[in-house]
C-alpha cells in the first residue's frame, strides 16, 4: 500500500512519524517553515528529511558554499554524514588519544585549552619545545585528536567533530622514526588506566596497532586493553585497511570495540554506502571483527599548520581568490613556494586557475587548513566521538551498556557481507535516544551464564517495546516457541535452561515471533548462512 508524502506529494512505501521531542526539534521546525500546515502525525518521507537537513546544515555553513565555488568540490562536515545530534558535545567526557604524536591543534586550543595532558611514551621523550613545533609524526595524530574532538575553530565551526566540548589527553607512542612498538602502546595504555579518576578518562583512542597478531594470552596490549575495559574505560580501536591482513591488537582484543570503515560517497543518501576496504574476520581467539563501521573516506581532517602542505594550501586558495589582472603578479612572487613550473606564468589566467584547481584537488585540499583523508583510523574517533555524546546524555553508562547501545542501534549494510561490517553503520542519533532513556544497571556482564555446578545455562535479553522473547538455538532445533523467556522487570527478559551437551552451541533471541536478534553481550559470534551472526557458547566435558 503506497502512502502520499504530505509534504513532497509523491507515493511512498512508509512515511516518518516518530521524532524525539528535543533532539528532532529544529527539524521538525524546519518542516513547518517549509509546509506551515504541517503536523507530526501525518509523517514525512525519508526523501524530504534528508533534503530539509542538509538545507538546515546549509543555513550555517557559509564556509562550505565559499569553498565549494572555489573548487567545485568539498566534503560533508561530520555532523551531516552521521545525522547526529548537537545536543551534546561532549562535555564533561575525557577522550584518551594514543597515537603517533600530536600538535596543539587550534581546534583543541581554542578558545579554550581542552588538552589536559601531553605525554610521550617513547625514549626519548619529547620535550615542550618539541610539542609546539610540527613534527613529521605529529600529523597522523593531530588529524585522529580533531576528528574525534576537534571544535572547529580554524574553519569557523564549519568542521568539527561530534563532541567539541570534550577534554582529550595525548599519548605520543612513536619514535623519532615513526615506528611504533607494542611497549609503548602498553605504556600509554597503562598510563591511561592509572589516572583514569584524576582525569576523569572514559574513552580510550587506538588509531595504532601492534607489529603481529598475537592471541590474548601472549598480548600485553590487547591485556591491558582488556584491563582498560575492566577499569571502567571505553576502549575503541581501528581495525585496518588491508581486507587481506590478520587482525592484530588493539584491535584484536575481546572487549575492544573495532572499528571498520563506511564509504558513504559523500552523500546524505544511506542507499549510497558501501564498504571501505578495511580488514576483517576472525582474530586468533576466535572472535570475529569489526562490530561496527563508520565513515572511513570523504573525511575533513586538519592539515598540519607550519608544514610544506600547510603553507602550500593556504598559497593555493589564496591564488584562487585573487581577482583577475592580480593573478600573475601574486603567482611570480609565490611560484617557488608552490612547486609550479615556471612556464606557468606563460598561461593565460584561465589555465593558471584550471591547473592551481587541479593541484589542490590532488592534494585532496578543502580549504587553507584541511583536507579530504580516509582510513579507519579516522573512523574510529568518530566513533569515540559519539560514545562521548552517550556518556554525557547519560553518565552512568558503563562500557557494557555503551557496546549494547551501539550494537543494537546500528544499521546493516543490507547487501553487503555481515563479516565485514559486523553489527552495521553506527547511528549516532539513535545510539543518543536509548542511551538517554536507559536506566538499567543491574544487568548481568555477559550472557549466557553457564552454571557448572546446577548444570544450567541463563540467558538474558535487555530490549523495550518488544511484547514476548523467545530463545531458538542448535540445542532446540532452532524452534523460537519452544523456549519463550519470562520478563522479570520492564526491559528485561530471562530464562534458564538445562546444560545442553560438550561441545559448541549457538542461538539468537526471536522478539515478537520475528525477529531473531544476536545477542550483544556475548563476544563470541559466528556467521550463519543468512548473512547473520548467531551467538555462540561452548560447554566443556
Amino acid at each position: 500500500m503506497s502512502l502520499i508524502c504530505p509534504v513532497c506529494g509523491l507515493e511512498k512505501e512508509q512515511l516518518v512519524k516518530l521524532f524525539a521531542q528535543d533532539l528532532d526539534q529544529p527539524l521538525v521546525q524546519g518542516i513547518h517553515q517549509y509546509e506551515s500546515s504541517w503536523q507530526i502525525g501525518q509523517g514525512i518521507c525519508t526523501s524530504c528529511t534528508d533534503r530539509l537537513q542538509t538545507q538546515l546544515y546549509r543555513n550555517q555553513a557559509s564556509w562550505l558554499d565559499r569553498y565549494m565555488s572555489l573548487i567545485d568540490f568539498t566534503v560533508l562536515p561530520l555532523p551531516w554524514k552521521l545525522n547526529a545530534s548537537t545536543q551534546y558535545t561532549g562535555k564533561g567526557v575525557t577522550i584518551c588519544f594514543i597515537d603517533s604524536g600530536f600538535y596543539p591543534h587550534p581546534d583543541l586550543t581554542q578558545p579554550e585549552n581542552r588538552i589536559l595532558a601531553v605525554v610521550d611514551l617513547t625514549d626519548p621523550p619529547l620535550t615542550a619545545k618539541t610539542f609546539y613545533t610540527p613534527q613529521p609524526v605529529s600529523w597522523h595524530g593531530t588529524m585522529t585528536s580533531v576528528v574525534g574532538a576537534g571544535n572547529g575553530q580554524s574553519t569557523e565551526g564549519l568542521y568539527k567533530s561530534l563532541a567539541p566540548d570534550a577534554k582529550v589527553i595525548l599519548l605520543k607512542v612513536a619514535e623519532e622514526s615513526g615506528r611504533i612498538t607494542g611497549d609503548s602502546i602498553v605504556k600509554a595504555l597503562d598510563w591511561a588506566i592509572w589516572h583514569r579518576e584524576q582525569f576523569n578518562i572514559q574513552i580510550i583512542n587506538l588509531s595504532v596497532t601492534d607489529d603481529f597478531p598475537l592471541p590474548l594470552e601472549e598480548s600485553e596490549v590487547a591485556q591491558r586493553c582488556e584491563a582498560a575495559v575492566a577499569s571502567g574505560i571505553n576502549v575503541v580501536a581501528a581495525v585496518g585497511n588491508n581486507p587481506y591482513a590478520k587482525i592484530k591488537p588493539p584491535a584484536s582484543a575481546p572487549s575492544v570495540i573495532a572499528v571498520g570503515g563506511l564509504n558513504d560517497r559523500n552523500t546524505l543518501d544511506p542507499l549510497d554506502n558501501v564498504l571501505y576496504h578495511s580488514t576483517y574476520g576472525e582474530t586468533l581467539d576466535e572472535f570475529f571483527k569489526p562490530e561496527l563501521i563508520a565513515p572511513a573516506i570523504w573525511l575533513p581532517a586538519p592539515i598540519l599548520p607550519g608544514t610544506d602542505a600547510y603553507l602550500e594550501a593556504k598559497i593555493l586558495f589564496d591564488l584562487l581568490e585573487t581577482p583577475d589582472g592580480q593573478l600573475k603578479d601574486k603567482l611570480q612572487k609565490q611560484i617557488k613556494l608552490t612547486r609550479f613550473d615556471l612556464n606557468l606564468l606563460y598561461r593565460n589566467e584561465n589555465e593558471i586557475r584550471h591547473i592551481v584547481k587541479d593541484r589542490i584537488r590532488n592534494q585532496n585540499f578543502l580549504n587553507p587548513y584541511f583536507k579530504s583523508v580516509d582510513g579507519t583510523s579516522f573512523a574510529a574517533p568518530i566513533v569515540c566521538s559519539i560514545i562521548a555524546q552517550i556518556l554525557e546524555a547519560n553518565p552512568s553508562l558503563q562500557p557494557l551498556a555503551v557496546r549494547e547501545i551501539l550494537f543494537t542501534t546500528a544499521r546493516k549494510l543490507q547487501y553487503e557481507p555481515s563479516l565485514r561490517q559486523g553489527y552495521g553503520v553506527i547511528q549516532a542519533r539513535s545510539a543518543i535516544i536509548r542511551a538517554s532513556g536507559e536506566y538499567h544497571s543491574g544487568l548481568i556482564s555477559f550472557s549466557p551464564f553457564i552454571n557448572y555446578l546446577e548444570k544450567t545455562v541463563s540467558f538474558q535479553y535487555h530490549g523495550h517495546n518488544v511484547g514476548s522473547v523467545s530463545l531458538a538455538g542448535s540445542f532446540n532445533g532452532w524452534n523460537p516457541t519452544l523456549a519463550p523467556m519470562h520478563q522479570t522487570s520492564e526491559g528485561i527478559w530471562q530464562i534458564t535452561i538445562p546444560m545442553p551437551p560438550p561441545g559448541n552451541h549457538t542461538y539468537k533471541f526471536v522478539t515478537d515471533g520475528v525477529n531473531w536478534l544476536t545477542d550483544p553481550r556475548n563476544l563470541y559470534r559466528e556467521p550463519n548462512e543468512y548473512n547473520d551472526f548467531n551467538s555462540r557458547f561452548t560447554i566443556l566435558s
